[in-house]
């Protein structure tokens, strides 16, 4: 058996066909999802596996965020964390940025600290096209200057930045 996996927006589109792939590799994953976008049918088949320990929890909820970790590794380390939860309802984090910021940011932040506080030698982050804004050419990642326009793409390159400065 490998090492315990955390994926954060597991509930997800991307997060929850990631936790059925670490679970085919013979991963034990952690599973964590706020539910304001993840849909509980996405996991229907990793909830099944007696390798998958899901709850739904606000990362931002640092107590409940750390109880879930303790209670759940029984001290045995955790390999990676998959960092997926944000704000993709773009529309929404437009229209109050409070959301981008709690959703997209803070998640970030409280996750790399969790990941600290735990030891978590990997983190891994979804990040996004929007960083880069409306460029005139391709896009290529050494394109540049970085101009987000819109509060999702901002709070995802924020995001890039905290986790730059952390690690």
């Amino acid at each position: 058996m490998q090492s315990f996996a955390l994926i954060t927006g597991a509930a997800g589109f991307v997060g929850s066909h990631l936790a059925d792939k670490l679970l085919a590799q013979g991963y034990r994953v952690l599973g964590v999802d706020s539910m304001v976008l993840g849909r509980r049918a996405n996991i229907t088949a990793a909830l099944k596996s007696p390798n998958f320990v899901f709850q739904e929890l606000d990362v931002n909820d640092l107590k409940a965020f750390r109880a879930f970790l303790q209670a759940n590794t029984s001290g045995q380390p955790i390999g990676a964390v998959w960092h997926m939860a944000a704000n993709s309802d773009i529309q929404a984090g437009g229209a109050n940025p409070d959301i981008d910021l709690e959703r997209t940011f803070l998640t970030t932040y409280n996750t790399l600290k969790m990941s600290q506080e735990f030891k978590i030698p990997q983190f891994i982050f979804a990040s996004t096209s929007a960083i880069y804004g409306e460029l005139g050419g391709a896009l290529t990642e050494e394109s540049g200057p970085l101009h987000p326009i819109s509060n999702y793409g901002a709070m995802k390159l924020a995001s890039e930045g905290i986790i730059t400065a952390a690690l």
